[in-house]
């Protein structure tokens, strides 16, 4: 008797064995299926360098190297694959752009990311205390203060405990300028002495004025010659007049205007804003009689330790009063002070709009293009970021005192003393008991 079961049984193993085949075809070597590439989303759509996104479709290989993404034309980085999942790290400087997938050979587009910038901080110069000219690390400084930049980039830093002053160029390189021991001597580069140099300003041709504060002193640097010279003050007190007579009391965050007809200054010790023009000495706002935080007309208005100051496109003044925990704005068409942004009876880390926000002795300022304020927040260890209505927000740094690179939110200072601005909006700060010269750029 025939078996029927038999030509029943083999066909069923045929077709098993087709089927199989074919399930295995529907992959390639390569790890992808021969479904249809594409993207039909990504998750979340926005986010700064670093941050991981999620793109979901159809057709991707399995294995992550055979997947190239890019955004806005730059190549990300694939952390995990799956036929129909990809995980993305976003890439530094992508900007926004829509997300293109190419995958053995085919390529899809799908939606636009929007890239969201942050702030992302360097040491360009400086490591451990002492005093050696050099390239970056290198090089050593002892608790910078005051820095500012010319029109080439170069950097100039009152480095304090040092008393020199010194440049760094644009490729880190750092070299000595003048000073080195104690004294008001004036002189030729090193031969030349300052008692505590404590900030400096350079104009548009490139002559450093640089404030003495314990020398009582405003002097200036010419780097045609490398002479030090005694530009104002000398004698502790308040007086107004001629440069040779006038006399200052512990002067501090001097700003030149960039063709050098005014030179502004925060005249510590008397709590009130100088200015030095024509070859004399005026006050410009505060009454030296009363040590508090009134606002009102320049001169019945009351400072207490303003340490800083920086000017906007208007000729405006913008006083870091470091004792009063507050921004102060001196407009200079009404002849007024006001309380920009501070609580001015009590420090603190709070980030707000106007009273609202808190400081802690922050020592210096800085003014972008745009009007946007950047504060060294000395004692809270952060920089923060002021609108010109008074919003305050902590863009960098903890009150957690630290040494740290990379994004802003993670990085740490010890005690930011300057702070300055390029052309390009990049931030530069004197990183005071961290001995170091560290950058900010946005990415």
């Amino acid at each position: 008797m025939k078996n029927h079961c038999l030509p029943f049984a083999i066909a069923t193993l045929l077709c098993t064995a087709v089927g199989c085949k074919k399930s295995q075809d529907s992959l390639n070597n390569s790890g992808r299926t021969n479904t249809t590439l594409s993207i039909t989303a990504i998750s979340p759509t926005h986010g700064a360098a670093g941050t991981n996104i999620r793109i979901t479709g159809t057709g991707f290989s399995t294995n992550a190297v055979n997947d190239s993404v890019k955004i806005n034309g730059i190549l990300a980085v694939v952390d995990s694959a799956s036929d129909s999942a990809l995980v993305v790290t976003i890439p530094v400087k992508a900007g926004s752009g829509t997300v293109t997938l190419t995958t053995l050979g085919k390529s899809v587009t799908g939606p636009v990311l929007t890239y969201d910038t942050v702030w992302f901080v360097s040491t360009i110069a400086g490591s451990t205390k002492g005093y050696a000219d050099g390239t970056g690390p290198n090089a050593q400084f002892n608790k910078p203060n005051g820095l500012c930049i010319d029109k080439n980039g170069n950097i100039y830093v009152a480095d304090m405990g040092n008393l020199r002053i010194r440049k760094i160029t644009t490729a880190g390189v750092v070299s000595t300028l003048a000073g080195g021991t104690s004294g008001t001597s004036d002189g030729i580069g090193t031969a030349a002495q300052f008692k505590m140099p404590s900030s400096v300003s350079v104009d548009g041709n490139g002559i450093l004025y640089i404030s003495d504060s314990y020398a009582n002193l405003i002097k200036k640097y010419d780097p045609a010659t490398g002479a030090v010279t005694t530009f104002a003050g000398g004698l502790q007190g308040r007086l107004d007049g001629p440069v040779s007579t006038a006399q200052l009391y512990e002067p501090n965050g001097v700003y030149v205007t960039p063709d050098g007809k005014y030179i502004y200054f925060c005249d510590m010790g008397n709590n009130c804003v100088r200015f030095i023009s024509g070859g004399a000495v005026s006050t410009l706002a505060g009454n030296t009689c009363i040590t508090g935080h009134t606002d009102g007309p320049a001169r019945t208005a009351t400072f207490q330790t303003p340490f800083g100051l920086s000017v906007d496109g208007s000729g405006n003044i913008f006083v870091i009063d470091t004792y009063s925990q507050a921004i102060r704005k001196i407009t200079m068409n009404t002849g007024t002070v006001t309380t920009i942004a501070g609580d001015t009876l009590r420090q603190g880390s709070q980030d707000g709009v106007g009273r609202a926000a808190q400081f802690n002795a922050p020592a210096s300022i800085c003014m972008a293009q745009n009007g946007t304020m950047y504060v060294a927040d000395t004692y809270n260890n952060t920089i923060r970021q002021v609108t010109q209505n008074g919003t305050v927000t902590t863009i960098a740094g903890s009150t957690t005192s630290g040494n740290i690179d990379g994004p802003a939110t993670l990085a740490r200072f010890n005690t930011p003393w300057g702070i300055a601005i390029d052309s390009q909006g990049a931030l530069y700060i004197a990183d005071s008991y961290n001995n170091t010269i560290r950058k900010m750029v946005r990415q």
